[in-house]
């Protein structure tokens, strides 16, 4: 899996749906599977908060989550975006982080703040990649995944903004 190895930054876009469910669903995992201490993992979390969470070696370098819930019968777009001036979360082409309705918290003691700048190249060994599943695990995403792209750089708010439209119909290619 050289091409995740090293992509330091970069962007993961793809539109989800799901209803309310008592665990937590993994939408994207990259792992060493030989160290279940070594992970990018994207989740829906069972009470319908999306968590990114990145760990290497179980020295947390990323986590966070919504404070809004996403787990209502509806279809969302989500992007997390990171380069060298640190990352960005977008949820139906909202910037978790300039939305007064919803946003995101770093967990203090795991690590991450928005200036964080890891991506797939901060997960040493990645040899296992999976949309819709963990990779340490056998549970699966139950509930629909769409569009799922990854992108070698940080798209922008202007780009988020119009691939949500374009999934919504508010958008159209010329």
């Amino acid at each position: 899996m050289k091409g995740f190895n090293s992509l330091l930054e970069g962007s993961l876009a793809f539109w989800f749906k799901d209803s309310a469910n008592a665990v937590d669903r993994t939408i994207f995992s990259a792992s060493d599977a030989a160290d279940a201490d070594s992970f990018f993992k994207i989740v829906l979390r069972d009470n319908g908060f999306l968590q990114v969470a990145v760990s290497e070696s179980g020295a947390p370098l990323l986590d966070f989550s919504t404070t809004s819930t996403f787990h209502d019968d509806t279809w969302h777009h989500v992007v997390f975006a990171v380069d060298a001036t640190g990352n960005k979360f977008y949820v139906d082409g909202v910037d978790m982080d300039q939305s007064p309705d919803a946003n995101r918290t770093f967990d203090p003691f795991l690590g991450g703040s928005p200036a964080t700048t890891v991506f797939l190249a901060d997960v040493n060994g990645i040899d296992d990649v999976s949309i819709g599943r963990d990779v340490l695990s056998v549970t699966f995403f139950d509930g629909s995944l769409d569009e799922f792209y990854l992108y070698d750089r940080k798209l922008d708010a202007t780009e988020v903004g119009f691939l949500n439209d374009l999934g919504t119909g508010a958008a159209t290619m010329a």
